[in-house]
C-alpha cells in the first residue's frame, strides 16, 4: 500500500471523458413523447433552470479554445507551459470533489466562500474566468460578484464551464488524491480505466495496479486496446508533471 502511494505521489493523470450527442427525431415518434409529456405533472418535467447570464462578462467555450490556441499555440499541456499563461487564469470554483475529479488544464480551484480570503491569489494584470458546473449551476456568477465587489475588474464568467469544455473535446485534469480513491475504494457502479503512456520498458519498472499500457510513441496502433464503452472512464497518466 505505501509503494503504491509512493508511485501516486510522482504521477499526473490526465481524464478523458466522452460523451455522445443524441437527436431526438421527428414524426410519430415523436408525436407520441410529446403526448406523454404533455401528460406529465409540471413538477415530474422540470428540469434546472439556467441562471441569468451577464453579456458583459460572459465569455464562451469558443473563445476559450481560441484563447488556448493563442497562448499554448497547441503544445502539450503539461505544468511548464501552463506556467508560461500571462494572459488569463481560469478559476473552478465547483465543490473541491468535482475540483479533484477532473479540472480544466491551469485551473485553481476557488469557490464562492473562498474568494474573499483569497482575493490576492486573482492577479489583477490578468483575466481571471470564473466557470462551474455548466448554464445551470450558479457558483461562478456568485463567485465573479464578490471578486467584482472587492475591486477586480477584468472578470468573465464562462457559463458553460466544464461541461463545455468537455463538448468541445477537451479533456480534464484529475489529482492524485482523486486517483487514489479511484483505485483503492473504488465504487461499486465506477468504470475507470488508468492507461499508462511511458514508454514499456519504464512501464515495466513500475506502474499502477490494474492500468494498461499503452505506449504514447506507438499511439496509432495501439489505441484499440480501448475499451469499446464510450461510458468508460480513461484516466491517462505518465512520469509526472514536466
Amino acid at each position: 500500500m505505501r509503494k503504491l502511494k509512493m508511485h501516486l505521489a510522482h504521477l499526473v493523470a490526465l481524464i478523458l471523458t466522452g460523451f455522445m450527442l443524441a437527436a431526438c427525431s421527428a414524426g410519430v415518434g415523436g408525436q407520441a413523447q410529446a403526448t406523454d409529456t404533455a401528460l406529465r405533472t409540471p413538477a415530474a418535467t422540470a428540469g434546472p433552470k439556467n441562471v441569468p447570464q451577464d453579456p458583459q462578462l460572459r465569455i464562451t467555450t469558443a473563445e476559450i479554445k481560441e484563447l488556448f490556441a493563442e497562448v499554448y499555440g497547441g503544445k502539450p499541456l503539461t505544468k511548464p507551459t501552463l506556467k508560461r499563461n500571462t494572459s488569463f487564469l481560469l478559476v473552478d470554483t465547483r465543490p473541491l470533489r468535482r475540483f479533484e475529479e477532473g479540472h480544466v488544464p491551469g485551473a485553481i480551484h476557488m469557490p464562492p466562500g473562498q474568494v474573499a480570503a483569497n482575493i490576492d491569489k486573482l492577479p489583477r494584470d490578468r483575466m481571471i474566468i470564473f466557470y462551474c458546473g455548466g448554464l445551470h449551476c450558479p457558483l461562478s456568477s456568485q463567485a465573479a460578484k464578490i471578486a467584482q465587489g472587492l475591486g477586480v475588474t477584468n472578470i468573465r464568467v464562462w457559463y458553460e464551464g466544464d461541461p463545455g469544455w468537455k463538448a468541445a473535446g477537451g479533456y480534464l485534469i484529475t489529482t492524485t488524491a482523486y486517483l487514489e480513491k479511484m483505485v483503492l475504494t473504488p465504487a461499486a457502479d465506477q468504470k475507470f480505466l488508468l492507461i499508462d503512456t511511458r514508454p514499456m520498458k519504464v512501464h515495466r519498472r513500475s506502474f499502477i495496479p490494474g492500468s494498461l499500457l499503452v505506449d504514447w510513441a506507438q499511439w496509432e496502433t495501439a489505441q484499440g486496446l480501448l475499451p469499446r464503452d464510450l461510458d468508460t472512464r480513461l484516466v491517462f497518466y505518465c512520469g509526472g508533471l514536466g
